[in-house]
């Protein structure tokens, strides 16, 4: 509906005319130095900005369309607003990387992103699909997590790629890859310090993700990228989740078949064909502490197949590296343990991670709980250089989403099996 009678002052005039977005103009954003009015958003007019107010866009796509109009027009600042970003806006295409369910790429942005200022010119970004009806699902995802949870990658808008005749969600271009190449490339200088932080600030975003109402349901370290910022202590480099297309609300993780995932991460009970829950999006972080901890992805250099599977629903779990203080090997079991009730909530998780990372830079008098947590980790940081040299890269796993069947693995089970005699492949699984 169309708002009318606005007061726009022009000098020492008031001039009346049309505004269609004067319910959304508020005192607290300002006055925009264009037009005079209230701005509609933290540094944002509406009527103002060329593309916001422009209404013969269209990507092609009627949902897609209303989605991204109806977000406009909600009072959001600059930074989290999203928009339709034309393909030819885009140049230097590369193709940077493939997952389980789509190709990754990345791109300069003429128009660039928007920041408190204004644009920032010619931005990198990266873009990628899903595919099918999953993108959009992923995309709403992304949108709802990161205005109502706040530091997860930053979402720009959507394009169509001509070259794969595809819709393409533009994001964040993450500086330093993701968290499993991270982790191996600069274990050698991968203090504890900077672990506590990233597995911190891991927890954090996690959090926020459950609190919103999802679960994330394919948390692994290839799904955590590494982007550059500027902290208090100049240039630095920290964790942002994403791949959110295999998300659900946490009222909505009715299974049917089986699942996708990257077996080694995926809780036991859903292997075994229970719903999702958020416990589970706590044992993979159970995981993802070893990882951390070892410099290796879990189970390097096994198979990811039925044996594997089968091993795992019987307790089988990543080892911890040698040194590793025990405080910390004492939350990752807690966290992997076979029953999700005994595992704590991502609040308690997050806790204690950061009082952890609290004790390496805090100032001033320390407690004496916070200066044996200090020398535990200062300790563990003197085995690095031990376990570095053990590292290896190996091919055989492949650390990809795959189809799970649920149903057969949970028929195969035993829990009075012994699991350390089993000897199957994943086609054993198929249908």
């Amino acid at each position: 509906m169309t708002e009318v009678n606005a007061l726009v002052q022009s000098g020492e005039m008031f001039i009346e005319e049309l505004d269609e977005f004067l319910s959304m103009r508020d005192k607290r954003y300002g006055i925009c130095k264009t037009c005079k009015r209230y701005r509609t958003a933290t540094e944002v007019c509406y009527s103002c900005d060329t593309q916001l107010s422009d209404k013969t866009w269209t990507s092609g796509n009627k949902e897609i369309d209303d989605f991204i109009k109806e977000n406009q027009r909600k009072p959001r600042g600059s930074l989290k607003i999203i928009e339709w970003i034309p393909f030819d806006r885009l140049e230097d295409v590369k193709k940077i990387g493939e997952g389980g369910f789509s190709t990754v790429y990345s791109a300069i942005w003429l128009d660039g992103k928007r920041t408190i200022s204004g644009r920032e010119q010619r931005t990198k970004v990266a873009f990628k699909s899903l595919g099918g009806d999953n993108f959009i699902k992923e995309f709403k995802a992304h949108v709802e997590c990161h205005h109502k949870g706040g530091s997860l990658l930053e979402i720009y808008g959507i394009t169509y790629f001509p070259a794969e005749e595809n819709y393409m969600m533009v994001f964040q271009y993450a500086d330093g890859g993701n968290l499993r190449d991270f982790v191996q490339t600069n274990f050698e200088t991968l203090t504890w310090y900077k672990k506590l932080e990233i597995l911190a600030l891991l927890a954090f975003d996690l959090g926020k993700i459950h609190k919103v109402g999802y679960m994330h349901r394919d948390f692994h370290s290839g799904n955590i990228l590494q982007v550059a910022y500027k902290s208090e202590i100049g240039d630095d480099i920290g964790p942002r989740i994403c791949d959110l297309g295999l998300s659900k609300k946490i009222d909505d993780s009715t299974e049917n078949e089986g699942i996708f995932g990257v077996v080694p991460y995926v809780a036991p009970e859903v292997l075994l064909g229970k719903p999702f829950t958020k416990a589970s999006d706590i044992y993979s972080l159970g995981i993802i502490m070893t990882e951390v901890s070892t410099g290796k992805p879990p189970f390097d250099g096994i198979q990811h197949n039925a044996d594997l599977i089968l091993k795992i629903c019987g307790g089988l779990r990543p080892a911890i590296s040698k040194g590793t203080p025990e405080r910390y090997v004492k939350l990752a079991m807690r966290c992997m343990d076979t029953r999700p009730e005994n595992r704590p909530d991502i609040n308690h998780v997050h806790q204690e991670l950061f009082n952890w990372w609290v004790a390496f830079w805090k100032d001033g008098m320390l407690s004496e709980e916070e200066l044996e947590i200090r020398k535990d980790f200062l300790e563990a940081d003197k085995m690095i250089p031990l376990l570095s040299k053990a590292l290896t890269n190996n091919s055989d796993s492949i650390f990809k989403s795959q189809f799970i069947n649920t149903k057969k693995i949970s028929k195969a089970f035993n829990p009075d099996m012994d699991t350390s005699q089993i000897n199957l492949n994943i086609e054993d699984f198929d249908d």
